[in-house]
């Protein structure tokens, strides 16, 4: 699977297949927002002077899907064209932040509550999407 996809970025590098861009990208973003949710953790531990070993516990949980992000980034700029993978990429990293955000913190609760907040919302997303 590795070698067919380097053969498509290769064959193809200013028009890539974008089902094959999206698979650097969107491990990389998955990453990226897991260490993001794991550094507000940290500054929320901070704030509250918690313990020190409470607080470098999640400054290291959000050390390791942070070096994965960048692994995955390199991935994929060694694969395809900046201009082409980093639209791709931003994109995916703000979906995921605002998704896994949204879910892990329940700010979905309050979200929900209203809907002219749900709609607006809802276009916000769907206008990234559409780029």
């Amino acid at each position: 699977r590795r070698s067919v996809i380097e053969a498509s970025a290769k064959a193809r590098p200013g028009n890539p297949d974008m089902c094959f861009v999206l698979l650097p990208a969107l491990v990389a973003a998955g990453c990226g927002c897991i260490a993001n949710i794991g550094l507000k953790a940290f500054g929320e531990l901070l704030q509250d002077k918690a313990d020190a070993r409470k607080c470098f516990l999640w400054l290291a949980i959000a050390a390791l899907p942070a070096v994965a992000q960048l692994n995955y980034i390199s991935r994929g700029l060694r694969l395809y064209h900046q201009t082409v993978f980093f639209p791709v990429y931003n994109s995916l990293l703000l979906l995921t932040n605002t998704a896994y955000g949204l879910i892990f913190y329940r700010e979905y609760e309050r979200l929900v509550q209203s809907s002219a907040r749900s709609t607006v919302f809802g276009i916000g997303i769907l206008l990234v999407m559409l780029g």
